[in-house]
């Protein structure tokens, strides 16, 4: 079959960038040479530019979107939340497809989503802070009945 070449994908090559193989830290551990750029790349670059208002290609392709705290922090809140029923051994880790609980870990992740929960609830509308509360409650009595097993 004939290679064909996808439009808007470009593949640079940059691992002939250090002069000798053995100068840099990555190729000692892995043997793979750092493909980040030259030197004189590198330090052309402004040490005080803001990247995260820049496109991430310059074939056309929106930027992703900045987001703000509250954004963030929900995420973090989804995080630990799938965390801790993975640890309260509710679910399987989809890493290792097994059901195993780690209590301690699943107390850190459950207080780590409450303190989150009230850090970001007075920038929430009343649905998602109800959603949030449920939330944590829910994580709060499945703890008290595995704790109890």
């Amino acid at each position: 079959m004939a290679h064909e070449e996808q439009s808007g994908f470009t593949f640079v090559d940059k691992r002939s960038v250090t002069q000798d193989p053995t100068d840099s830290p990555t190729s000692k551990t892995s043997g793979l040479e750092p493909t980040q750029g030259t030197t004189q790349e590198l330090e052309d670059m402004p040490q005080d530019a803001d990247y995260a208002d820049e496109p991430l290609s310059e074939a056309g392709h929106d930027a992703i979107p900045r987001l703000n705290v509250r954004d963030r922090l929900l995420m973090c809140i989804d995080i630990l939340n799938q965390g801790a029923w993975i640890s309260l051994g509710l679910i399987s880790d989809p890493s290792t497809g097994k059901i195993e609980a780690d209590l301690s870990q699943a107390k850190v992740a459950i207080d780590s989503v409450a303190f989150l929960t009230d850090r970001v609830e007075s920038e929430l509308d009343d649905e998602t802070r109800r959603e949030l509360r449920s939330l944590v409650r829910d994580l709060h009595l499945n703890f008290v009945r595995q704790s109890s097993h």
